[in-house]
């Protein structure tokens, strides 16, 4: 494809023809939005105590609990799992609240673990546009949150996230979140402009362009970075339909840096090291140490998050990774929206 596509608007947008751009231009419009609908939401199980709180989904709707569990680490004094499979961990019982996401409301891992949830009596809140899981959760009696549809679910992280932020604190789990979400968006608005497709200044159009053919390696600092890494990857995945890897310190010291070592420098990698949130003293020399090994075979791009606080700077490196994706899907030559191979996996599975 040609790398000239990038500075020409029209040509973005004939390519991205589902509008992904558009509505990652939107993201902080939707955070704003999403803390409003679960605010006004109405919940009958408002005041329970829990023992944990697992929040089941998959692709997309789950991206929102591995965001929940990691920036409310600190806070929050029950343990919050995120469950990507058709079942539920065996701890989970009346004393857990079960939080059941999925944009679609017809991914069928969720509805199983919708369940289980159930049969197990515990207090489920749904999180949806609607679909199965709303019909479940209405004949059941349980809360739903509904979120607008009409998006990619990776394209709906604030859908997907703030109301699960919003229950926790309307249950009393953690402190109110109120301003961090007002700032936090108000960060993604100034970062927008600076990514928009009609900026030729734009980071997140020159990441693109030097990980245009080759493979990216992404690696983040703590549990944050994890998820930061995967979202990456995810990211580029479903959006730029190619492969990526994410990796976070300091595990992978102990493991894949010796993956290294026979790595010749004619492989087309390109590392991202995503900086400034996650990082500890110790963390950050690992990262240093490590960088100066792996730079002397492969190219090493240091990524630094923006803001004050660790909400501002997971979403900056965040919005950045989801910017980045769609215009190397764009290099590429693919509309970041579709999702053939999914559909057509989704489509053998109903057969069976």
């Amino acid at each position: 494809m040609d790398r000239s596509i990038l500075s020409s608007v029209s040509k973005m947008k004939t390519l991205d023809r589902s509008g992904m751009l558009q509505h990652l231009y939107g993201f902080p419009e939707q955070m704003e939005e999403a803390w409003k609908l679960a605010g006004e939401a109405s919940l009958q199980t408002e005041g329970k105590v829990f023992d944990h709180v697992v929040v089941t989904g998959l692709g997309g709707s789950a991206i929102g609990g591995d965001l929940l569990r990691t920036l409310l680490a600190d806070e929050i004094r029950v343990p919050i799992l995120v469950n990507r499979n058709y079942m539920l961990p065996e701890f989970v019982s009346e004393r857990t609240l079960v939080i059941a996401s999925s944009y679609s409301g017809n991914t069928e891992e969720t509805l199983a673990a919708y369940d289980d949830a159930t049969n197990r009596g515990a207090t489920v809140v749904a999180v949806t546009t609607g679909g199965k899981l709303a019909e479940k959760a209405k004949g059941n009696g349980h809360d739903v949150i509904y979120v607008p549809s009409g998006l990619p679910p990776r394209a709906a992280t604030g859908y997907m996230f703030i109301p699960t932020v919003a229950l926790l604190e309307r249950f009393g789990l953690i402190e109110s979140k109120s301003e961090k979400v007002k700032n936090t968006v108000a960060l993604m608005k100034e970062l927008r402009e600076q990514y928009r497709l009609e900026e030729d200044d734009n980071l997140a159009k020159e990441l693109a362009l030097w990980l245009h053919e080759r493979m990216a390696i992404i690696y983040g600092a703590g549990d944050i970075g994890q998820t930061l890494a995967f979202r990456w990857q995810s990211q580029i995945n479903e959006n730029a339909k190619v492969l990526a890897h994410g990796h976070t310190f300091p595990e992978l010291n102990h493991n894949e840096l010796m993956g290294w070592e026979l790595v010749g420098k004619d492989l087309n990698l390109g590392v991202v090291f995503l900086r400034g949130v996650g990082e500890i003293d110790r963390i950050s020399k690992r990262m240093d140490i490590t960088g100066e090994l792996i730079g002397q075979m492969v190219e090493v791009r240091e990524i630094e998050a923006s803001g004050s606080d660790t909400w501002q700077k997971t979403f900056s490196l965040m919005y950045l990774g989801d910017y980045l994706s769609c215009y190397l899907a764009l290099l590429n030559g693919v509309d970041p929206t579709s999702i053939d191979s999914i559909n057509y996996l989704k489509d053998q599975l109903a057969q069976f």
